[in-house]
C-alpha cells in the first residue's frame, strides 16, 4: 500500500504540472480578494502590511512565471522581437505610472500588485529591445549591487535623519544619501 502512495506522485505530476498555472491563478485571485476584503475593514490599514495573504500575492506573480516557464521555455521564447518589445515597453510604462500614481500611505492596496505585474512583463520580454537595454553593463552592475544597496540604505538614511533632526531631506542631502549609499554598497560588495 505504501508503494502506491510513493509512486502515485509520478502519475499525478504530469497532470498537476499542466494544471499548476491555473491553480496558481485561482489561488492568486482568491487570496487577493480575501486580502482586499480585509483592507476594507475600518482601521485595518496599518496591520495589513504584515498580512500574509496580501504579501503572498506579490510572490505568486513570480511563481506563475516560473512554473509556466514563460521566461525560459514558453511563450516569450517563441515571441518575435515585436511582441517581446511590446511586453517590455508596456511593463516599463506601467512601472513608471506606478511611481506616479500609487500612494505609499495607502500601501498595500489594489494597485500595489501592479508593479509586480509590470515586472512580470519585463521578465517575459527576454527577446525585445527593453531586455537588451536592461542587459547593458551599467544596469547589470546596479542589479548586482541591489542587495547591498538594500542593506545600506536604511542605516544611512536613519543616521542622516537623526543628524538633521528632520524626516524630509533636501535635494543636497538626498544626493549625499545616494552617493554615500552607493559608495558603502560598492565597498561592501567587493
Amino acid at each position: 500500500m505504501l508503494q502506491f502512495y510513493l509512486f502515485s506522485v509520478l502519475f499525478v505530476w504530469p497532470t498537476l504540472r499542466q494544471l499548476l498555472p491555473w491553480l496558481i491563478g485561482v489561488l492568486y485571485v482568491s487570496l487577493f480578494s480575501y486580502a482586499e476584503a480585509q483592507l476594507r475593514l475600518q482601521d485595518n490599514q496599518r496591520y495589513i502590511y504584515y498580512y500574509l495573504f496580501e504579501r503572498v500575492l506579490e510572490f505568486l506573480v513570480g511563481a506563475l512565471i516560473a512554473f509556466t516557464g514563460i521566461a525560459f521555455t514558453g511563450i516569450s521564447k517563441s515571441w518575435s522581437s515585436g511582441p517581446s518589445t511590446l511586453a517590455g515597453l508596456s511593463g516599463m510604462v506601467i512601472l513608471g505610472l506606478c511611481f506616479i500614481f500609487i500612494d505609499e500611505k495607502n500601501f498595500p492596496c489594489f494597485a500595489s500588485n501592479t508593479p509586480c505585474f509590470s515586472t512580470g512583463l519585463l521578465i517575459t520580454s527576454i527577446e525585445g529591445v527593453v531586455s537588451r537595454v536592461l542587459s547593458m553593463d551599467g544596469f547589470v552592475w546596479i542589479s548586482a549591487l541591489s542587495y547591498s544597496l538594500y542593506l545600506w540604505h536604511c542605516p544611512v538614511l536613519a543616521l542622516m535623519r537623526y543628524y538633521l533632526v528632520q524626516y524630509d531631506l533636501t535635494i543636497l542631502w538626498l544626493l549625499g544619501f545616494i552617493t554615500i549609499t552607493f559608495l558603502l554598497s560598492s565597498l561592501s560588495f567587493n
